[in-house]
């Protein structure tokens, strides 16, 4: 079993990274369809901006989540952290309206907005995985 796995190591480590990709493209996608289906949609307002500092391989990198505001169905005033961040901070004027769509799920507030490049990068995630996996079985079954 061991040498069946050293000699495709390359192969299972590629395919691997193919599945993975597909699969946190798949799953999130989902969530964010789920949430945007079956969820309370509502107005809301990037109200700031809040940085957050990552460390990896010697190198800092700061990411911007935004800081919505919205009032729920029962009137209250909410504030949640959107969980998509970029690398430079947007320089909208704020209070910034965007629409959101959220759902109380065992006392936890999830939150997902209308945004085209969250779409767009999480499809890009998603078929990325899937021309890795399938090129990684293309090449090691047909050539």
């Amino acid at each position: 079993m061991v040498e069946l796995f050293i000699e495709n190591k390359d192969f299972i480590l590629i395919l691997t990274l193919g599945l993975v990709f597909t699969f946190i493209g798949f799953y999130h996608n989902y969530k964010v369809d789920t949430l945007r289906k079956n969820g309370i949609k509502t107005n809301a307002y990037i109200v700031d901006y809040v940085s957050e500092v990552s460390y990896s391989h010697n190198k800092i990198q700061v990411y911007y989540h935004a800081l919505i505001n919205f009032t729920d169905l029962k009137g209250n005033s909410r504030q949640v952290k959107d969980e998509f961040g970029t690398s430079t901070k947007p320089n909208k004027k704020l209070p910034y309206p965007i629409q959101i769509a959220y759902l109380e799920v065992n006392d936890r507030l999830e939150v997902t907005t209308f945004n085209k490049i969250q779409d767009f990068f999480l499809m890009l995630i998603m078929t990325a995985g899937v021309i890795i996996t399938i090129a990684v079985l293309f090449f090691r079954f047909f050539l």
